[in-house]
C-alpha cells in the first residue's frame, strides 16, 4: 500500500505535465517521472485539459458584457439624498452607445423600475425614506440581462429644516 501511494504521488504532478516515463535502475527499482531519461518508456496515460475555469457574475458586481463602461456614476455609492417627495436623479456611463435591440433597466431594491430607461439620466420618483439600492442592466431583444452595474447604496432623507 505505501509503494502504490508513493508512485501515485509521483504520478498526480506527471498526469499534470501531460506525460509520465517510467524505467527501472540497474538494481530492479521502478521509477516514474514527467522527464525522459535514456533507455525510459513513455506510458500512454491519457491526459484530460480540463476547460478554463467560468466566471460566474456575483450578484451585485459590474458585468458589462459587450460593453466597455457601464456604471451608475449618480447617485454615488453611500450617499446621503435629500427629498421629501422621494426623487432621486440617476445618471448612467455607457459606451459605447446601446447596441441595437438591447435596453436599459433600474433596478430599484432588487425589483426592476416601471418601464425602460429611455436614456442615460432619469428621475426615479416617489421613494419612500430609508436606504436603498440602484442597479442597471442591459437586457437584449430575448429579455435576458447581458450586462449589469455594480449595485449603488444611498440614503434618502427629509430635507433638513430651515
Amino acid at each position: 500500500m505505501r509503494r502504490f501511494l508513493l508512485t501515485l504521488s509521483l504520478l498526480i504532478p506527471a498526469l499534470a505535465a501531460g506525460q509520465v516515463y517510467k524505467w527501472i535502475d540497474p538494481d530492479g527499482k521502478v521509477h516514474y517521472a514527467d522527464r525522459p531519461v535514456a533507455g525510459v518508456e513513455a506510458l500512454g496515460v491519457p491526459v484530460q485539459k480540463s476547460p478554463p475555469p467560468q466566471s460566474k457574475p456575483i450578484p451585485g458586481q459590474a458585468s458589462p458584457g459587450p460593453y466597455t463602461q457601464f456604471e451608475i456614476v449618480a447617485p454615488t455609492d453611500n450617499a446621503t439624498l435629500r427629498d421629501a417627495e422621494g426623487n432621486v436623479q440617476v445618471g448612467l456611463l455607457l459606451d459605447p452607445a446601446l447596441m441595437e435591440g438591447h435596453r436599459l433597466q433600474i433596478l430599484t431594491d432588487g425589483a426592476p423600475a416601471s418601464g425602460d430607461v429611455p436614456g442615460t439620466q432619469l428621475r426615479i420618483s416617489g421613494l419612500p425614506l430609508g436606504s436603498h439600492q440602484l442597479q442597471a442592466q442591459i437586457i437584449d431583444a430575448g429579455g435576458t440581462p447581458i450586462a449589469s452595474s455594480s449595485i449603488v447604496h444611498f440614503h434618502l432623507r427629509k430635507p433638513d429644516s430651515l
